[in-house]
């Protein structure tokens, strides 16, 4: 015996719809992940390694005292917060897409392996850390969580769970206009 029994052709037609209604769902999701967000997201991580590499670039340039005033720069401008330390942090461990793009650029712009630390500030925020290699001190460019803003597997799931809801949905409807025995054929009067 199946799982799901149809006996009547209304219910075989909207199971019918409803899978290649979820069917469709998924390939447009797909289709929208691959051709869109993806390009976007390695697009954005390009420009933010770009950003990373010319201030690490910079900051080689500059004397020691010039180094505070471009901190500030960093920070007033890109949002990015600039720290040399010993300290130890865990490895990110966050399999967003976005930190995998980013690891990926950075390592190409820079030309060694980047490592992405994750911390927390005193505000509870999480901070993302690109760790720079080739200092004899860690070297680390920073920047809050929040500045990506973006959660694609929870919007993911939100398109999915409507897309699903408006297929089933109509259902209930569909039932109140289908022709019962008693009005499938009205009387007609000569």
């Amino acid at each position: 015996m199946g799982l799901f029994r149809f006996h009547s052709l209304f219910g075989r037609t909207l199971a019918t719809i409803a899978l290649v209604s979820v069917g469709f769902q998924l390939l447009t999701l797909s289709v929208l992940a691959f051709y869109v967000l993806v390009p976007l997201g390695k697009r954005a991580t390009d420009d933010l390694a770009a950003v990373i590499t010319h201030s690490v670039q910079r900051w080689d340039q500059l004397s020691e005292p010039e180094r505070p005033a471009f901190r500030k720069i960093l920070k007033r401008n890109h949002d990015l917060t600039l720290v040399v330390t010993n300290t130890p942090l865990p490895d990110n461990t966050d399999f967003l897409p976005y930190f995998y793009f980013l690891k990926q650029a950075l390592a190409r712009r820079l030309g060694d392996d980047v490592h992405l630390k994750t911390s927390r500030d005193a505000r509870d925020n999480e901070w993302i850390w690109a760790e720079i290699p080739g200092y004899s001190q860690k070297l680390r460019l920073g920047f809050p969580r929040s500045r990506i803003g973006i959660q694609p597997p929870l919007a993911l799931l939100f398109l999915f769970c409507v897309g699903t809801a408006l297929t089933f949905l109509p259902q209930h409807s569909w039932r109140d206009v289908s022709p019962s025995p008693s009005n499938a054929f009205p009387a007609q009067h000569d």
